[in-house]
């Protein structure tokens, strides 16, 4: 029957509780892992670890610890009987201490060699063994033994024993303490942010994430402090970081931090000036509101209430207004020519009317507490409230402009030809409003090409 693998594997887990292998590689232990001789498991406090171990029993740790991985450790250690039997004492020790027990003098209990040298042979030239008897304030017979005194009876060795002059081992000196820390990252956008702690000095100190990734590692400065740059991005959110420095002897600490990496920007806000749908932006007189250009712009209230903010720029027909939207909602910048308010995410804006033909342009970005900021959200607009001069009319099929139009001039052609001459106030966009013979027809926008040949042509269908 082969022996088993000396080898553990965890069963149960709880928290944090990390390996670190013979190379110094180290990962997060998992239910099911296997673990080596020779590993190095790593408990966070609060952390709880049970292993089945090679024999088929298992061992429960907890944190916060740091412990070495041998083959007892994972392997349960049996003892043979011959170990534990009880050895025999020597004949002659038998008599000594059975002559003590019974107040009688040890050395008569002995054979008159047995106090010379070399009583009972050695095994060996040079090989010597005592045992040394203590006994003090014992009353005894003063005739055999003197109470008083420190008696000393050397008694002979087993045949084979030795007597070793090897020294007591010595107990290691104490290895360095070891200690780590790591400072918690407050909400950045940065995703490479500068991470440090503290530790001993002289050693590395590994950071990693929850699943075990290495962010990157740095040297304990002299002062115990130490930092590094993380080797690629961290993701949005909050990630865990681990850090562990382990000494020359295999011990290692480890502490835990967390990072707030948010890189994500509020959405664009959505700008709109009030003009109808006008597709060439012209705010007409019917787009004012009690004599006012309005416009409103649309914002993520989430983004704002987290310590957020807003900026919206109101160019006026060449007056400039800036205005602030806070995370509570007010807003400043407001003069006399433009006023605002806020509620639920929308900013409405009134603003004086520019003068005739002027442009109005409202642009807004948003930005969070973090400092992400939005793409630019924008409208523009022309302000045309006054009306065009009248057009004028010019029916051509009457030739002779009599306002008849005879046999002679209809000829045979079913559809007579009018010119409408266009002011010269008039504009691309603007809406030309024909009524033939008491019906009004569908306005007619007029296009550039339009106000560039100064007309336009219509052809109704003649009359019977």
């Amino acid at each position: 029957m082969n022996a088993p693998a000396i080898q553990g594997q965890v069963v149960a887990i709880h928290g944090v509780v990390k390996v670190i292998d013979a190379q110094g590689h180290e990962r997060i232990l998992k239910a099911g892992d296997i673990i080596q001789p020779g590993e190095h498991v790593v408990l966070l406090d609060g952390a709880t670890l049970t292993v089945s171990r090679a024999g088929g029993d298992s061992i429960t740790v907890d944190g916060p610890r740091d412990l070495a991985l041998t083959d007892e450790t994972l392997m349960p250690q049996s003892t043979d009987k011959s170990e534990a039997a009880v050895a025999k004492l020597a004949p002659e020790a038998q008599q000594v201490l059975a002559a003590l027990e019974n107040g009688q003098d040890p050395l008569a209990q002995l054979d008159s060699a047995a106090a010379g040298l070399n009583a009972g042979g050695a095994a060996d030239e040079g090989s010597h063994g005592f045992v040394r008897l203590v006994r003090i304030s014992e009353t005894l017979n003063s005739i055999s033994l003197d109470s008083s005194a420190t008696t000393e009876v050397v008694v002979p060795t087993v045949q084979g024993d030795t007597f070793s002059t090897t020294p007591a081992p010595v107990a290691a000196a104490a290895t360095t303490p070891i200690s780590v820390s790591i400072d918690n990252i407050s909400a950045t956008n940065n995703a490479t942010p500068t991470i440090h702690g503290t530790g001993i000095p002289g050693l590395t100190v590994v950071v990693s994430n929850a699943a075990g990734a290495v962010i990157g590692s740095a040297v304990v400065g002299s002062d115990g402090n130490w930092q590094l740059t993380p080797s690629s991005p961290l993701p949005d959110g909050t990630d865990t970081l681990i850090a562990t420095s382990t000494n020359a002897a295999g011990t290692s600490a480890s502490a835990t931090g967390t990072a707030i990496i948010d890189t994500t920007p509020p959405a664009t806000p959505t700008v709109t000036i009030a003009e109808h749908n006008d597709p060439n932006g012209v705010i007409g007189a019917g787009d004012l509101v009690n004599g006012k250009v309005e416009a409103t712009v649309k914002l993520d209230a989430t983004d704002l209430a987290k310590n957020g903010s807003a900026t919206i720029v109101v160019n006026d027909g060449g007056h400039i207004t800036t205005l602030v939207v806070h995370s509570d909602g007010s807003v400043t910048g407001a003069d006399g020519t433009v006023s605002s308010s806020y509620s639920n995410g929308t900013v409405t804006i009134s603003m004086t009317p520019p003068a005739q033909d002027a442009a109005v342009t409202i642009t807004a970005t948003q930005t969070d507490a973090v400092g992400n900021t939005s793409g630019q959200g924008s409208d523009s607009g022309t302000l045309d409230t006054v009306a065009p001069s009248a057009p004028t009319v010019v029916i051509a099929t009457d030739a002779n402009h009599d306002g008849i139009i005879n046999k002679a001039e209809q000829g045979s052609a079913t559809t007579d030809t009018v010119n409408i001459g266009l002011p010269s106030d008039a504009k691309a966009g603007d809406t030309l409003n024909v009524t033939i013979n008491g019906v009004a027809q569908a306005g007619h926008v007029l296009t550039a090409a339009e106000i560039s040949a100064g007309q336009v042509v219509i052809t109704p269908t003649a009359p019977a």
